[in-house]
């Protein structure tokens, strides 16, 4: 756990200027775009000369991704001002473009990483993605397992819009553990339009409350770093206040069965967060143990050292 939380703050802090920061729009930038474990090609020991070459491979890269997206922009002619008070056609629109843009997507040739990397700093890759390939197949099996006990209580989710229904509920986790289950409740029609005007209520009112803040804020003209700690304070405290009402609410909408459910599919759902963080606390160990964390300025760790 003390590791975890030194890489964050590591991560944190070596993102600080914007001289790093233009530095990871290089080479590092291609990490993001790389299969499996080439996506940790940062924490390699790299010498100055590979990272420039990897800085070209991403450079040559960006370069024919941005020509493929305007050789698919030209491809669609762009919406007139009346065709835009049509929604399904703004939404059959963008429904083309994002495909088309899709499909535009290569990635950048693994072959030409590969070639600049020495035959230990692939080894310590390959080590790598045998670890990830692990935890990726743990997450699949145990999630798939918790999917199915949360169908065999609460019935398995039958909305031809999954993602768009999640999304729905999702912001009662705000003030309610488990809301985004809310929607597998058998709710009625009237409980679920009950349920959605509280949360728009909900956000009503928390905005009130925080809008006289912002003016004092900005009269007083405080540093960044007191208005956001201010208002990160007055909002916790102020908002918990208006969070505590909100879930009494909510439990009035409920019936006591629907409650029950609810609280049952909290319980599945908390056995199944605990393993994935005690899965995926060991996995960072591992990693860690394979490619430890470099979070030293870049290219000061490189300096004078060679390549592994």
């Amino acid at each position: 756990m003390i590791l975890l939380a030194g890489c964050i703050a590591a991560a944190h802090g070596e993102q600080g200027s914007v001289a790093q920061y233009r530095f990871y729009g290089s080479w590092r930038s291609l990490g993001h775009r790389l299969p499996g474990a080439y996506r940790f090609i940062d924490r390699l020991n790299l010498t100055e000369e590979q990272q420039e070459l990897l800085g070209k491979v991403y450079q040559d890269w960006a370069s024919k991704r941005r020509e493929a997206y305007a050789a698919v922009m030209k491809q669609i002619p762009s919406l007139s001002a009346e065709e835009r008070k049509d929604p399904e056609k703004v939404k059959a629109y963008y429904a083309k473009r994002s495909d088309l843009l899709r499909k535009a997507q290569t990635p950048p040739d693994i072959d030409l990483v590969t070639d600049i990397l020495t035959e230990p700093q692939l080894a310590k890759i390959q080590e790598a993605g045998k670890v990830l390939a692990a935890l990726d197949a743990w997450l699949a099996d145990h999630l798939a397992q918790y999917d199915k006990k949360l169908d065999a209580l609460l019935g398995p989710v039958v909305s031809e819009k999954p993602q768009a229904e999640q999304y729905r509920y999702q912001m009662f986790e705000v003030y309610l553990k488990g809301g985004a289950l809310l929607g597998r409740l058998g709710l009625t029609e009237q409980q679920d339009e009950a349920l959605q005007g509280l949360r728009k209520r909900y956000y009503a009112e928390f905005s009130r409350m925080l809008a006289p803040l912002s003016i004092s804020l900005a009269n007083a003209k405080v540093s960044y770093t007191n208005l956001q700690g201010v208002r990160s304070h007055v909002g916790r405290k102020g908002g918990e206040a208006i969070r505590h009402r909100y879930r009494e609410q909510i439990k009035k909408v409920l019936t006591k069965d629907q409650q029950a459910l609810l609280e049952q599919a909290v319980q599945i759902v908390e056995e199944r967060d605990k393993a994935v963080w005690e899965r995926y606390s060991a996995y960072l160990l591992e990693l860690e143990a394979i490619l430890p964390y470099r979070g030293s300025a870049p290219g000061q760790a490189n300096q004078g050292k060679k390549p592994n």
